[in-house]
């Protein structure tokens, strides 16, 4: 549970990292190795000289065991005491032992920058996942809950235990709700863990009817009452939210996840899903690049040097780090020890973010650094939450030969704080730092606020906000929000006076002013005038704001909305934009408004999603707007996709605003694609016939015309198709000259269409038809039973194998509730198999004892490394069979004798002649139309002009061909067996199991 943040433990993503592997790189750490015990790997010593950094910052040792152990979230309190999280029962409770979860508190006593003295603020609780300082207590997720500790007479123990909500799904340690931080606009969010729940209250201070349901968002609450529900949003482990309220999650791939439109604004919108709030910020997936200095193992291939485990997301830095670092981001990544700077990159309506060149900010040549949260420190430094572990995954993602295994807990008794600043930061002189600075003593408060009146901290609270560190900032913010809390009618008004004035010095920095603006708005106290000033101020992220706290309460005035519109900042138009699309019907001024914004912005993925999805009658106006200015010249998908809920209003309407001539040919034939007129819908006069003759003409040459551009030939494709009169004027399109692409749209539209000639061309061309076109005509073909029979024909007669239809078409066909098709195909595609099962029957015997898996890995360097790839031996051609979390000893026998029983058809062998004779076998990477990229076994690839092939075909074989056990005998099938289940184990630092 701890979540989430190892939650680089997903399906597609993690990987198991043993203690030693990576070590016995280094002489320095291996000499270290051998003074330790394996189960508590290296000294905190050792372990900070195998740490490396850029030139520019250095890492010191903060905390370390005993007293702080499995560490997994840290915050720091106004005092500057460290509140860690310690999840000591991590991967899996103990069988008969009591929940080992805990709070401590970490200080430095002596100002020397180690945090040596540690008092247990709260125990046995379970899988605790995050903590958020709260008045005299903190607020805490633990397993399916969220708990307020209260520490009653200030001596560091949990005094009082509220239970403020439960229902948040437990049934994954590592995907539980985590991470309570409260807001600049003082509501505490919470990262859901992407299990979500059904959440209810179970304090008075909120009430509700009915449960809160958390699928595919996250969760807030107001912590003073009232408040609490859903949020867009779905991180995993982690969560951060800056001055101006703009949150970031994160998930195993996908390091920085931007909530960027409300929760209320997708739901009021046709056709939107919470997914549809969110934006990756930096590079995932594939897109993503990490670069680890040590051995790092992924459960595939594919993974590596990649994101698969990011967790404990943070924006910014305080002035302990270089001053060119503060508006970074900063990710974890456990699976490769170590922890990513990103930078903001580009002036855009939304955040994105890249990987800072170079090494990574901080990175250990040791397998058992373990990042997994992040925190500011009061001293300005960023703080490192190392859970120091062997084996850091959760046992349900994990190959069945691990999950018993002893190195499991290796490690459940060491944990590390590190600090990392800038290389000329005196660390020394971090508490004394803290100890001296006056604005933080004025925020002190102890125990119940016994150490500072609630005036004075509160006036503490509003020095800080302009601070440049965010650390003091949050802070600041929070102690306004208690003040509030605990404040009478009197104070709350010398509050909000004095926080007035401070707002009206020109020397305030924009990330202070954004948390008091969002502070005055929810005391109702942001007044017109306020309003009108920082509408004008010259940060467009205060502008934002602004507008942003506006429309959540009423539309934005006509008058202010054609102002804002022409606005130089993306970010501000866009929030215009969707202030203006919140409230429906728009006016006259709004429509122009919106209208204006589109003829700079259209085309950007986030503004076109808010065009997409408005009312018909307001997209019908907006198209009329951009028709009549000639001026305007958008993205063709951009007046396509407009075009769809306009048509919906007055499709005959916008017709006849449409233009055929050259010049706007693109234009107007993307807009009648849009528009998806109805079958039966006939012009009622002879302008409007003549007008939709002339567009289908005009569709029909630019199809047709090889030298046009692909966008326009695609639109004049889907125009021909629609018209069931016209669509076998497409047939010259499934030429093999024409781009793949364009192929198969023809293809589809044939198929619905012209189906008699359609299935005539396929059985003449089926088996050399590309995988993007196969794949349109398959489609086709199950839309109709005529279609379904034909294909079942043809596999029942030998012309088609079963790979080439794929297996989720099989299962479709064998599942249909047409009972004849799903008993006849149930029947052909069983019978398939059969040549094949003899074979992996005389096999069977290899699954039986243990194999040698160093002698596997001979065999598989000898037969296999041709076409496939593992750790770092092969070539990636063919499949990837590295994973070995779900891949059974069975499966892998029966992949190995009868490779085409599953194939992907990605993977099928193609069988290219030329003109001269020549014939090339491999799997298809590219036909462009012009010229075709084969993938030879080896490596090799072979690039053939189009102009130069004399045929094309697959039969839907597999790359690896079958009577492999003509190259093995049974023994070493079991030998190969063992290396593809045990490949990581090879090195010696971990027995191999005996489990395969």
């Amino acid at each position: 549970m701890f979540l989430s943040c190892l939650r680089f433990v997903s399906v597609t993503c993690l990987l198991v990292v043993f203690w030693g592997q990576h070590a016995r790189g280094e002489d320095a750490l291996t000499e270290a190795v051998g003074t330790e015990t394996p189960e508590v790997g290296v000294s905190a010593a050792i372990a900070q000289e195998a740490l490396v950094t850029p030139s520019e910052v250095k890492v010191e040792l903060a905390a370390s065991e005993p007293d702080v152990v499995d560490p997994v979230a840290i915050r720091f309190d106004e005092q500057g005491r460290m509140w860690v999280i310690e999840m000591r029962d991590y991967p899996l409770p103990i069988p008969g032992k009591p929940p080992t979860g805990r709070i401590k508190v970490l200080q430095d006593s002596d100002h020397d920058g180690i945090y040596e003295t540690a008092t247990t603020f709260a125990k046995d609780l379970v899988f605790p996942t995050g903590l958020q300082p709260w008045q005299d207590g903190v607020i805490v997720t633990v397993a399916g809950q969220i708990l307020f500790l209260a520490d009653e007479d200030g001596d560091l123990k949990a005094d009082r235990t509220e239970v403020w909500f439960e229902g948040f799904a437990q049934e994954n340690e590592q995907l539980r709700a985590n991470h309570p931080v409260v807001g600049p606009d003082g509501l505490v969010y919470v990262a859901s863990g992407l299990r979500g729940g059904s959440v209810v209250s179970k304090n008075e201070k909120w009430e509700s009817d009915a449960p809160v349901d958390l699928r595919g968002v996250d969760f807030a609450f107001d912590p003073q009452g009232g408040f609490f529900g859903p949020v867009s949003g779905n991180s995993q482990y982690g969560l951060t939210i800056d001055d101006f309220g703009v949150r970031i999650g994160c998930s195993n791939r996908r390091p920085a996840i931007q909530a960027v439109l409300p929760l209320d604004a997708i739901r009021s919108r046709s056709g939107m899903a919470p997914a549809d709030a969110l934006h990756d910020a930096g590079l995932s997936g594939g897109d993503s690049e990490v670069r680890p200095i040590a051995k790092a193992w992924t459960t595939s291939n594919l993974h590596a040097g990649q994101f698969s485990a990011a967790c404990g997301v943070l924006r910014g830095c305080g002035p302990g780090m270089p001053a060119e670092w503060r508006d970074s981001l900063f990710v974890c990544e456990p699976t490769s020890y170590l922890v990513q700077r990103q930078q903001p990159v580009g002036d855009r309506a939304v955040l994105q973010f890249e990987r800072s060149p170079g090494i990574e900010c901080l990175a250990s040549k040791n397998s058992w650094f373990r990042p997994v949260d992040l925190a500011y420190g009061p001293d300005g430094c960023l703080y490192v939450v190392d859970m120091m572990r062997a084996v850091i995954e959760h046992p349900q993602w994990m190959p069945e030969e691990l999950k018993t295994r002893a190195d499991m807990r290796w490690g459940d008794t060491q944990g590390r704080i590190w600090r990392l600043s800038a290389a000329d930061f005196d660390g020394a002189s971090a508490g004394r730092l803290l100890g001296n600075t006056k604005d933080v003593e004025s925020l002190k408060t102890g125990a119940s606020g016994r150490s500072a009146s609630a005036d004075g901290e509160a006036m503490g609270a509003i020095a800080n906000l302009g601070s440049n560190d965010p650390w003091r900032r949050e802070l600041a913010s929070r102690k306004l929000w208690e003040a509030a809390a605990s404040a009478d009618g009197n104070s709350l008004e010398v509050l909000i006076s004095h926080l007035n004035q401070w707002m009206l010095s020109e020397a305030n920095a924009p990330e202070g002013l954004a948390r008091a603006i969002q502070f005055m708005d929810r005391q109702d106290q942001f007044t017109a005038d306020l309003q009108q000033r920082f509408l004008k101020h010259d940060d467009p992220r205060i502008r934002a704001l602004v507008v942003r706290l506006l429309e959540s309460k009423q539309a934005l005035p006509e008058e202010m909305a054609l102002a804002l519109a022409s606005d130089v900042s993306p970010l501000v138009r866009y929030q215009v934009a969707i202030a203006l699309t919140n409230h429906q019907p728009m006016a006259p001024a709004q429509i122009a408004a919106f209208s204006a914004i589109a003829a700079e912005d259209a085309g950007d993925v986030w503004f076109d999603k808010l065009c997409f999805a408005l009312p018909a009658e307001s997209a019908a106006k907006v198209l009329e707007n951009l028709l009549a200015n000639s001026e305007v010249d958008l993205p063709l998908s951009f007046w396509q996709g407009l075009a769809k809920p306009a048509g919906k209003a007055d499709p005959k309407s916008l017709v006849s605003l449409l233009e055929i001539d050259d010049s706007s040919a693109p234009k107007g034939l993307a807009v009648f694609a849009g528009l998806a007129l109805p079958a039966n819908w006939n012009a009622d006069s002879a302008d409007a016939k003549k007008k939709i003759e002339g567009i289908q003409q005009l569709a029909e040459e630019r199809a047709l015309d090889a030298e046009a551009d692909a966008a326009v030939r695609q639109l004049g494709i889907t125009i021909l198709g629609r018209a069931a009169d016209k669509t076998a004027k497409l047939r010259p399109l499934l030429d093999e000259s024409t781009p793949p692409a364009l192929r198969a749209l023809a293809l589809g539209h044939l198929m619905r269409n012209d189906q008699a000639w359609t299935l005539e061309w396929l059985g003449e061309n089926f088996t050399s038809l590309v995988p993007v076109v196969r794949s349109a005509g398959i489609q086709g073909l199950m839309r109709s039973s005529a279609g379904i029979q034909w294909l079942l024909d043809r596999v029942e007669e030998g012309e088609i194998r079963g790979s080439l239809i794929g297996i989720s078409n099989i299962q479709r066909l064998q599942a249909s509730k047409d009972k004849a098709i799903s008993k006849r195909a149930k029947e052909l595609f069983a019978a398939s198999n059969a040549n094949r099962t003899q074979t992996i029957k005389e096999y069977a015997a290899s699954l039986i004892g243990d194999g040698h898996a160093l002698n596997g890995r001979k065999l598989f360097v000898q037969h296999c490394a041709n076409c496939h790839k593992i750790d770092d031996i092969g070539i990636d051609v063919g499949p990837d069979i590295s994973d070995s979390r779900t891949k059974t000893a069975p499966y892998l026998l029966t992949a190995v004798l009868d490779p085409n029983a599953a194939i992907d058809a990605a993977y099928s062998r193609y069988t290219l002649l030329t003109v001269d004779g020549t014939v090339h076998d491999g799997l298809l990477l590219s036909d462009t139309g012009e010229a075709v990229i084969l993938q030879i076994p080896g490596g090799e690839r072979v690039e053939v002009a189009r102009d130069e092939i004399e045929s094309m075909t697959t039969s839907g074989v597999s790359l690896m061909p079958e009577g492999f056990e003509q190259l093995v005998n049974v023994d070493q099938m079991r030998d190969l067996i063992s290396f593809l289940k045990n490949w990581r184990y090879l090195d010696g630092a971990i027995p191999i199991s005996d489990r395969r």
